[in-house]
């Protein structure tokens, strides 16, 4: 059994996420795992088990457990937004060695990992993925190619699995396979883990009332703490003493979960296929988004501001509690027309008896969400509702795609040029505009079917073009 004592801030915050419990056989599979890899050279550990029985702190433990035989660990990051983006998983990455690779070129990112793990000496590299569902197409690819590269270093993959996503396997050729299956916690597990939390003997009746709240599941148990607390039904004394002070059978818990596990709503445009290159550029429109209320993406038609501001977005959804839209507003110049789009858009119920700037200004003032208001005429009233709207709504984020800035004092410029070009004719197409070519004309995601003369006259073509995103 593995406890680490519980992390508690002088405002009474926890960290829920340090205990690991009832897990000593799996991480014993795992040191047996590892041992075998030294000499298999690759291996695939998936991680499995219901939904909320901690699949992303025991990922985080096999990291740990590697890193302390020598390994360099890589986590990938992943996301159902993510996904949508050709190498997205590659994009998050922020390792020191990296810093000397452009973040358009994952294969080179990956030689470079590969380069540091000799280099530094390192046993081997360990690939961590939260969720394997969500790896983008691109990434799963790029890591097979991986596995099956003549590299002498031992190469191992550890990813998790839950059971009503689509099962998705990896690399089923790999000479080590090896699944551990989490479980929910004992009732005395759960027991050892509230003591180790609120550092606190919790009564019987409350360790049994909550093991059939949560059905012992870790999340759910982070959860349902946080909820209790928050909702003062359980309480810290002077003394530090926590006191439970509502009657439990009466309180529904199981309701406040599932009210926290609620999506956020969101009006996106979907795409058919993914989000090619703009990596840099995404990483400073959130950078951008988390200091200014209004950014305005500019750029020539055609150049992707839309496209850019969904994806953008999408990955941002989880800060927006009432969540993310795009208003498309083309061809609108009157205030009240912008107005009424946007009310339209959010499914705001009216009697039509108040101007719909009264009304968008009335439902936005006191909710967190983030707008996009899409294709903005330079010579419209957009600037006085755009006022309006930070004017009051403080919590509300405004991004703008437009040909050119609104000149408004609030105002944080993202100005979009071109896709990157390749910088010559060689034999791999690098860069995001080449790559946007090829997935436009519909030919496999892989340059290596393309001929010398195809790879030549595509290189031609971005450069002719500035980069500037085709259509076929």
């Amino acid at each position: 059994m593995i406890v680490d004592e519980a992390a508690q801030a002088e405002d009474g915050a926890f960290d829920l996420d340090t205990r690991l419990i009832e897990r000593e056989a799996m991480c014993a599979e795992v040191r047996s795992f590892l041992g075998e890899l030294v000499t298999q050279r690759r291996g695939v550990l998936t991680i499995n088990g219901p939904s909320g029985s901690g699949h992303s702190r025991f990922l985080s433990e096999v990291g740990t457990i590697f890193s302390r035989q020598g390994f360099e660990v890589l986590a990938l990051r992943t996301s159902r937004a993510l996904g949508e983006r050709q190498y997205g998983a590659f994009t998050q990455l922020d390792a020191p060695w990296q810093h000397s690779v452009t973040l358009e070129d994952p294969p080179a990112l990956l030689n470079a990992a590969l380069e540091h793990v000799a280099t530094a000496g390192h046993t081997g590299l360990l690939i961590t993925i939260d969720t394997l569902a969500d790896l983008d197409t691109a990434s799963y690819e790029l890591l097979h190619e991986l596995m099956v590269s003549a590299s002498p270093l031992p190469i191992a993959v550890a990813y998790t699995q839950h059971p009503e996503q689509s099962q998705r396997l990896f690399i089923a050729e790999v000479p080590l396979q090896t699944s551990v299956e989490l479980s929910a916690f004992s009732v005395h597990g759960m027991h050892i883990w509230l003591r180790s939390i609120l550092r606190w003997e919790p009564p019987e009746r409350l360790i049994m009332w909550l093991y059939e709240q949560t059905d012992g599941l870790p999340a759910l148990l982070r959860r349902g703490l946080s909820a209790l607390i928050d909702r003062h039904v359980l309480i810290r004394n002077v003394k530090a003493q926590w006191a439970i002070v509502a009657d439990l059978q009466a309180t529904p818990l199981r309701e406040w979960i599932a009210q926290m596990q609620q999506a956020q709503p969101y009006a996106l445009p979907a795409y058919q296929h993914p989000f090619i290159g703009r990596a840099e550029e995404i990483q400073r429109f959130k950078r951008l988004v988390g200091k200014h209320n209004l950014v305005t993406i500019t750029g020539w038609g055609g150049v992707g501001k839309t496209r850019l501001a969904a994806q953008a977005t999408h990955e941002l959804m989880a800060d927006f509690g009432h969540g993310v839209y795009l208003v498309p507003l083309g061809h609108m110049r009157q205030s009240e027309l912008m107005a009424d789009a946007i009310v339209r858009s959010l499914g705001i119920a009216t009697s039509g008896r108040k101007p719909p700037q009264e009304v968008l200004l009335t439902f936005l003032r006191r909710r967190r969400l983030l707008l996009i208001l899409d294709a903005v005429e330079l010579n419209s009233e957009a600037g006085a509702l755009i006022s309006a709207v930070l004017r009051e709504a403080p919590e509300v984020k405004l991004v703008v795609t437009a040909r050119e800035r609104l000149q408004l004092p609030q105002e944080a410029v993202l100005e979009l040029r071109g896709l990157v070009s390749p910088h010559d004719e060689g034999e791999r197409l690098a860069g995001s505009a080449a790559r946007l070519f090829v997935q436009q004309i519909h030919q496999p995601a892989s340059s290596a079917q393309l001929t010398e003369h195809d790879r030549r006259a595509i290189v031609r073509i971005c450069r002719l073009v500035e980069g500037l995103p085709l259509r076929p």
